[in-house]
């Protein structure tokens, strides 16, 4: 019988040595597409006019990390908008992803198409991104009596607006942007407790987020993500 230990088993014995040539790094060749999971965002998260793509892939994943997809040098994810295109190119490591900026001022559809060499394509992964806006205005405080201004520009549609803070419950609602403002009385948020409230400062943030279905090549929990976010962290002061 053979005494011979497998290498990769030696490796294990000692923590300085890389287990890379055990556990390779998941390919996108070890895959069909209809076993990927790909969520594709689209995404306008701080002021001014740029943009950004993020795609993730995941494979089955047998532990309880997610198993991050490397595309391989000849499949490509192909953002287009317009008259314009852009090839996703890979932005972060080990928690692997793609993306790329983009520059708009107004309500766009984009599509982010999937090409590979060695299986199905997903080409259609339509995704609507909600013009921007800003927040233009919130009070520096709220108390008894009074109430909460908040003011905006640009936008379209109906976004949520949520209002949170470490001594009030989180305040949700659907604001429509053609409004330009709202004005949220004090009793509108109800602090933790009631018995013996306190002053805490307060976050807004308005989310305009669309949520739709990937090309049916990919495998069913697959999603397109448009969002359009703005804040304002720790700008109101509650006073009880």
């Amino acid at each position: 019988m053979s005494n011979t230990t497998p290498l990769c088993t030696l490796a294990l014995t000692f923590a300085a040595v890389s287990l890379s040539g055990c556990d390779a790094e998941p390919n996108l060749a070890d895959y069909a597409t209809n076993e990927i999971e790909a969520v594709l965002k689209v995404q306008n998260t701080e002021s001014g006019n740029e943009g950004a793509f993020e795609v993730i892939l995941l494979g089955p994943s047998s532990g309880l990390s997610p198993n991050y997809i490397k595309l391989s040098e000849q499949a490509a994810l192909t953002a287009t908008w317009g008259d314009d295109s852009l090839q996703l190119e890979q932005v972060t490591q080990g928690a692997i992803s793609y993306g790329g900026t983009f520059t708009t001022t107004e309500s766009t559809e984009f599509n982010i198409a999937f090409t590979r060499p060695d299986g199905e394509d997903a080409p259609i992964n339509t995704i609507f991104l909600a013009a921007p806006f800003e927040i233009t205005d919130v009070s520096s405080s709220v108390a008894p009596g009074g109430s909460l201004e908040i003011s905006w520009s640009g936008g379209s549609g109906t976004v949520e607006l949520v209002i949170s803070g470490a001594c009030i419950a989180q305040y949700n609602a659907s604001v429509d942007m053609a409004d330009g403002a709202i004005s949220l009385p004090f009793e509108s948020l109800i602090p933790i407790d009631a018995t013996a409230p306190t002053s805490c400062a307060l976050s807004t943030q308005m989310n305009n987020t669309t949520e739709g279905a990937a090309d049916p090549a990919w495998n069913a929990e697959s999603s397109t993500v448009g969002r359009v976010l703005r804040r304002q962290d720790d700008a109101t002061t509650y006073q009880p």
